[in-house]
């Protein structure tokens, strides 16, 4: 799989808007590095945090502070002396590896979305609404995804339905045998499995279904395929690997992201929203990680339901 596919994960990082032509965003940074308007006082500046930079901005650098950003052709600026740089002026390089930063900056402009957060989680609330209204309709399962889970980490279910206070029955079975693993009265749209409450094996296949309590209409069964937890660890230090090739040092928030967004594109989502939840302690709690993997979570699961 090309690097450029993977490190794509970064992006995610930094924002979900369309770059136009020659667009900039911000990949690093380093000690104190701030924005404000142009024409405005430096005093008036404000921390700069990861995404697009937008024109008529300038980026004030502190000292020993450094910052790198990249823009659409795969150009990357870095500003590692103490100052103050209007965007406008930035001065762009070319890199060594110029092919492959070139991919990078397309592959932004072809997969950002061109929503606010808050406009994607809203679309996402109408648009299960809108279906919901057309008939008596099961819940849609969000997560797990179809697909390799791997054993030992925490089993957890979501799905989506236009009540999200009603009781919902959660089922779990065997594929092969039909034996029912898990059988739960839910209010709410989610369930999260004690320690120790079930327990799934390695080479074995599940499925797992959702209806509303009182009704026999249930959400199309999503199949489990369990496997070692060695695969997860082994897929994590593979894009690890990957993002150390392309020569990116990344600060924790945006390295967390590549690392999301690196299992997705190997085709393993489950692994990335396990991630998402798993992620270092220098990040646990960390609000801007947490939207981004709702978001994340939330992008797979609608693409999910266009699909079908």
């Amino acid at each position: 799989m090309p690097k450029w596919a993977l490190i794509f994960s970064v992006l995610m990082a930094i924002g979900l808007q369309t770059p136009n032509a020659q667009e900039i965003r911000l990949i690093h940074q380093e000690g104190k590095v701030q924005v404000c308007n142009s024409g405005d006082p430096e005093s008036s500046a404000r921390t700069m945090e990861y995404g697009r930079v937008i024109p008529g901005q300038k980026i004030l650098i502190g000292k020993k502070s450094k910052a790198k950003l990249i823009r659409e052709g795969g150009d990357v600026c870095e500003l590692v002396h103490a100052g103050s740089y209007p965007v406008e002026s930035l001065r762009f390089v070319r890199q060594r590896q110029s092919d492959f930063f070139s991919r990078l900056a397309s592959f932004i402009v072809q997969f950002f979305e061109p929503s606010h957060p808050s406009e994607v989680k809203a679309s996402y609330k109408s648009t299960i609404n809108a279906i919901s209204r057309s008939g008596s309709v099961p819940p849609m399962p969000e997560f797990p995804f179809e697909g390799a889970y791997p054993a030992g980490h925490p089993v957890w279910f979501r799905w989506a339905a236009s009540c999200d206070t009603c009781r919902f029955v959660l089922e779990l079975s065997d594929l092969k045998t039909r034996s029912k693993m898990l059988e739960r009265s839910v209010r709410g749209t989610s369930y999260t499995c004690a320690r120790g409450e079930l327990k799934l094996s390695p080479g074995l296949k599940y499925f797992w279904t959702v209806r509303k309590e009182g009704t026999e209409n249930a959400s199309t069964p999503r199949v489990l395929t369990i496997v070692a937890k060695e695969q997860y660890e082994r897929s994590l230090r593979f894009a690890e690997e990957e993002l150390k090739e392309g020569d990116l040092v990344l600060q924790p928030l945006p390295r967390a992201a590549y690392l999301m967004q690196a299992l997705d594109a190997a085709g393993l989502p489950n692994f990335s929203v396990l991630y998402a939840n798993e992620v270092p302690a220098a990040l646990r709690g960390n609000e801007q990680l947490r939207e981004l993997a709702e978001l994340h979570l939330l992008s797979m699961a609608r693409a999910r339901m266009q699909q079908n």
